[in-house]
């Protein structure tokens, strides 16, 4: 007996442990996994500033600088702020029919996102702006994310079309008949967007066969975030708010594009309106592989590879990409971090809490 109760005993022990050394396994796994990114954002950094420097002189550089057009500089800043102000647009059409808030009050939020995501790796700035939208209101944090994920689905869809058309632009040039080809891919997008919005099961359909191509630990996440993303569609049945999202979509393109055309006024380059939406493409492809805080050397090497198809030196490419760069990020960490102060954010700061929700 006393044996017999010493067995058991040891089985109940053992039993306690194994969920603890499966947790244990576990955290030490995703320590790995993130260790490992962490390794390769690093690499990718280190090689891309290499590639990015790699016979470049100095002075030509410095020379680059020098003739820059501070005025056209300036333009691209207020554009690339004012593209973030329609952002914020489009999102309060998204959150009208539970939430009025102001354009300037989810400005704030979308510059505080862009700043986290700047700093920090991964996309965690989408999440902390969802948690402060919905902190406090009546929308509820599901259909805040829900809003988000349209966001990002229109975007999926434009940036898909706009690589579609990109072949096309080095075919045939910018324009076609007259009008400027980009034109032509408003109606193809507008009728898929209008198609998604009254049928979007069929994209969650599509999204359970293209998932198989993404990694096994990815695939679930995605399909759950198209998910809830679907469950908001439903409010894009008013065909009002449906056409105001689809111009806002547009709205943020144009300005993307916009400015990156004004630096090229700034640096005196002679390009057409299909090397600012390359360089666009460029700079969004980077956000796929990890990368250091700031997309440091990965960000100037993509500009560099989208210019090298045009009569750019070398010099001038990364001296565009430098200044791109700035523009692109750095107002948003200077007013960020003038915002981050005064928001209730789920951290280690002491911050202003918002006033509770009305009955």
């Amino acid at each position: 007996p006393a044996h017999g109760g010493r067995v058991r005993h040891d089985a109940s022990g053992l039993g306690g442990r194994l969920p603890l050394m499966a947790d244990q396994t576990e955290i030490m796994e995703k320590a790995r996994r993130k260790t490992a990114q962490i390794i390769v954002a690093v690499l990718l950094a280190l090689v891309a500033l290499w590639a990015s420097f790699k016979n470049i002189n100095g002075r030509d550089l410095l020379r680059s600088f020098a003739g820059v057009n501070w005025i056209w500089v300036a333009a691209a800043v207020a554009v690339s702020l004012v593209t973030v102000l329609i952002l914020s647009w489009r999102w309060r059409v998204l959150l009208s029919p539970r939430e009025n808030d102001s354009v300037g009050s989810l400005f704030r939020l979308n510059i505080v996102s862009q700043f986290f995501n700047i700093v920090m790796p991964g996309r965690i700035g989408d999440i902390i702006k969802a948690f402060l939208a919905s902190r406090g209101r009546q929308a509820h944090l599901g259909f805040v994310l829900g809003t988000v994920a349209i966001e990002k689905i229109f975007d999926l869809l434009v940036f898909a079309l706009l690589w579609a058309m990109a072949p096309v632009l080095f075919i045939v040039g910018d324009s076609v008949s007259g009008f400027p080809l980009p034109l032509y891919l408003v109606p193809p997008a507008a009728l898929m967007l209008i198609f998604i919005a009254w049928k979007p099961r069929a994209l969650l359909a599509a999204a359970k066969v293209f998932r198989r191509l993404l990694p096994a630990r990815f695939r679930e996440k995605a399909l759950n975030s198209i998910d809830q993303g679907l469950q908001a569609f439903t409010q894009l049945r008013s065909p009002l708010r449906l056409a105001l999202v689809i111009f806002g979509s547009f709205g943020v393109l144009g300005g993307q594009v916009l400015t990156n055309c004004l630096l090229f006024r700034a640096f005196g380059l002679d390009l057409p309106l299909s090397a600012g939406i390359l360089v666009l493409l460029a700079t969004q492809i980077i956000n796929i592989p990890p990368s250091v805080p700031g997309r440091i050397g990965i960000f100037e090497f993509s500009v560099i590879l989208a210019l090298g198809v045009f009569p750019v030196t070398r010099d001038q490419s990364l001296s565009y990409a430098i200044m791109l760069h700035l523009v692109a990020y750095l107002p948003k960490i200077i007013l960020g971090l003038a915002y981050v102060p005064g928001l209730d954010l789920p951290i280690g700061w002491r911050m202003k809490t918002p006033p509770p929700a009305a009955p």
